[in-house]
C-alpha cells in the first residue's frame, strides 16, 4: 500500500499520525461479545468496521476511503518542535 502525502518537503515538513482522526466516532470502551478487544483485523470483527477503511484499507463490506491517519505538517519547523493533531494532542516531535 502506498500513501501519497500532498505538500511534503524535504528537510522541513512534519509528518503526523493522529490517531485521533482514525478513532473519530469510534466508541473504545464498548467492545462485541465473545471477541477480541478493540480492532485485532480478524475477519468478521465488527470493532474493525470503521476503523480499518480510514487507514485506506478495505473491510469485509466497507471500502477503503482517503487514509486519515497520515497529515502533512507545513511551515517553519525547528529542531525539537512539537506538532499537535487536531483536538490538541501530541502526535509528532522532531529531535
Amino acid at each position: 500500500m502506498d500513501i501519497s502525502l500532498t505538500g511534503y518537503s524535504l528537510g522541513t515538513s512534519i509528518v503526523v499520525a493522529d490517531v485521533a482522526r482514525v478513532l473519530d466516532g469510534v466508541d473504545v470502551s464498548t467492545n462485541t461479545a465473545a471477541t477480541a478487544p478493540g480492532c485485532m483485523s480478524f475477519p468478521n470483527d465488527p470493532e474493525c468496521n470503521t476503523v480499518l477503511p480510514k487507514l485506506g484499507l478495505a473491510y469485509g463490506a466497507n471500502p477503503a476511503v482517503a487514509q486519515t491517519l497520515f497529515t502533512v505538517n507545513d511551515g517553519v519547523h525547528r529542531r525539537g518542535v512539537q506538532a499537535r493533531g487536531a483536538r490538541g494532542h501530541l502526535v509528532a516531535r522532531r529531535m
